[in-house]
């Protein structure tokens, strides 16, 4: 339960932040040079539904990701507890993808 909880608290934080995010990145670059590392949208949608995440909203971060973000990036994402402990540029692109998917 406690995993899920900080799933959903820290997708909420990420769309919250986003504003914060993007001007202190102080561009519209949406690139984490993450490369992808050949993880799918569909993999990564597993992932958040495994943290907690509503279906619908897992497969839109997915689809909205692919190619932009690491297994391993996602995965740190996942394991953040308040994201202080990522890169901006990642907590930039995650929270886009969020945002976007939240609305």
């Amino acid at each position: 339960m406690k995993r899920t909880q900080r799933a959903t608290l820290t997708l909420a934080a990420v769309a919250a932040l986003l504003p914060f995010t993007a001007a202190a990145c102080g561009g519209d670059d949406d690139s984490s040079d993450g490369g992808g590392d050949g993880i799918s949208a569909a993999e990564m949608a597993e992932l958040f539904v495994e943290a907690g995440a509503p279906d619908d909203e897992a497969e839109c971060v997915g689809e909205a990701l692919e190619g932009k973000v690491s297994r391993e990036q996602i995965e740190q994402f996942l394991g953040s507890a308040d994201g202080t402990d990522l890169d901006e540029d990642l907590l930039a692109t995650i929270g886009t993808a969020v945002g976007t998917c939240t609305a």
